[in-house]
């Protein structure tokens, strides 16, 4: 039935790739199009069966600790239909007929009072982001017959419309190169890899990617109903997914609005909100200690280092706290964006082979950056949606860099930015490479 099933949704979603116009419209062919959706299948199902027989503890592995939580969810179903909606939907949380579920389920409560007293930290686990997962699983079981295979075929599907529309995007903006940019998008391998299957990382990425798309066409349509809707949509999915990532994005979003509404040039537009937020950032925390964003990170860092060291976590990068000051927070910043971007480094894998895959992506990234500097062309990266990106890309790397002390970490939460930066700086230069005529034409419908 599970074989079944899964042919049943490849067809469908590889018939939607060759008939729907997004897809139909573009300049990549059909067989390109497939071929890339297959990859990510196939990294889907990868990574699944990485938690599934590398990662054995289905209490922490991140796929099967949503998934498993899912299932108490959809238990609840036979008994009473009533109570699965209202779990998935989050309606009536705490009454006596969802504690009865919801108790069972090892990722659905926030970290509890014990854990908080051994860390001796906040909870920065804001808006129960496990549960935004756990809640697309439980509306997926019913389809999937429990297969967790299925579950990674949608995210893969799910994924690769996200990136669809990155790619979109920028091909739109910019002619040249387009070769090198299918690859940065669809085949980068941490990207590939990590957000492909039932994870946070796919989702935000995916989101992210439409959202953006959706930003930069609002002002070239007339606002509607429909897009407005969706970019608050994706935006609450967003905060309530990774809130991080949504931090990330008020630098860039508040660029974008200052730029429309006092007409500036994108590089003043950007840099003067990025100034202006750095400036208010330490300001506020005078005037009352509720407005302390940095103290949210340092809480968030000095979590992460605790769980790493409860966890006996291999591959840890830094070990320090760092206290609420000014001078050593802006210390923090280059060494913190430094190692979101290029940790881990390839001596640094041991005996882990995805350490060692993201070590040589990162070796041939910082290549690849060190190229383009050095064609770096002024009047190129004046360009509004590259900025964007650069903008975002620097913001969430630091964040990421600051609170994450495990290469395993990194490796996986890169991905909601490193794509950004490659595209940024590839654009940004006067760097253009020609191949094969033959090669392009596999790809691209007119060349």
């Amino acid at each position: 039935m599970s074989i079944f099933l899964f042919i049943l949704f490849l067809s469908v979603f590889s018939f939607a790739i060759i008939r729907m116009p997004l897809f139909t419209k573009s300049n990549l062919r059909t067989t390109a199009l497939l071929s890339v959706f297959y990859l990510k299948v196939l990294a889907g199902i990868s990574v699944t069966l990485i938690y599934t027989y590398y990662y054995k503890d289905r209490s922490t592995s991140d796929i099967y600790k949503y998934f498993d939580d899912a299932r108490i969810i959809c238990s609840s179903f036979q008994e009473n239909p009533k109570i699965y909606v209202e779990l998935v939907l989050g309606l009536n949380s705490d009454s006596p007929e969802h504690i009865k579920y919801t108790s069972k389920m090892r990722n659905w409560s926030p970290l509890d009072a014990q854990w908080l007293n051994y860390t001796q930290t906040k909870d920065t686990n804001f808006f129960n982001s496990n549960r935004i997962i756990t809640r697309i699983n439980a509306i997926l079981i019913p389809f999937s017959n429990g297969n967790i295979f299925i579950h990674a075929l949608f995210f893969s599907f799910l994924s690769f419309i996200g990136l669809f529309y990155l790619y979109k995007q920028i091909t739109e903006n910019h002619k040249k190169n387009n070769l090198i940019v299918f690859g940065i998008i669809f085949l980068l391998p941490s990207t590939l890899l990590w957000c492909s299957g039932p994870l946070k990382d796919t989702l935000v990425l995916s989101v992210l990617n439409i959202l953006i798309y959706i930003l930069f066409h609002l002002t070239h349509k007339k606002l509607s109903i429909t897009n407005a809707s969706l970019f608050i949509l994706f935006i609450f999915l967003i905060i309530i997914t990774k809130y991080y990532v949504a931090i990330a994005l008020i630098p860039v979003l508040l660029g974008f609005s200052v730029k429309r509404i006092l007409h500036f040039s994108p590089v003043k537009s950007y840099t003067i909100v990025l100034g202006a937020l750095l400036l208010i950032s330490f300001i506020l925390p005078i005037i009352s200690s509720s407005f302390n964003v940095w103290q949210i990170l340092i809480d968030k860092r000095e979590e992460s280092l605790k769980t790493a060291i409860w966890a006996e976590a291999n591959h840890q990068i830094f070990y320090n706290t760092v206290s609420n000051n000014l001078n050593k927070i802006l210390l923090h910043i280059p060494l913190s964006i430094s190692n979101a971007v290029l940790r881990p480094f390839i001596w640094e894998a041991g005996n882990s082979p995805f350490i060692l895959l993201s070590g040589v992506e990162n070796f041939l990234v910082a290549l690849f950056l060190i190229i383009c500097s050095v064609k770096l062309k002024s009047e190129n990266w004046k360009n509004e949606l590259l900025l964007f990106y650069l903008f975002f890309a620097l913001s969430a790397a630091f964040i990421i860099g600051f609170t994450t002390p495990v290469t395993g970490g990194l490796v996986r939460y890169k991905t909601i930015f490193i794509q950004y930066l490659l595209l940024f700086a590839l654009y940004a230069s006067s760097l253009e490479i020609k191949f094969p005529t033959r090669l392009n034409r596999l790809i691209f419908k007119q060349y």
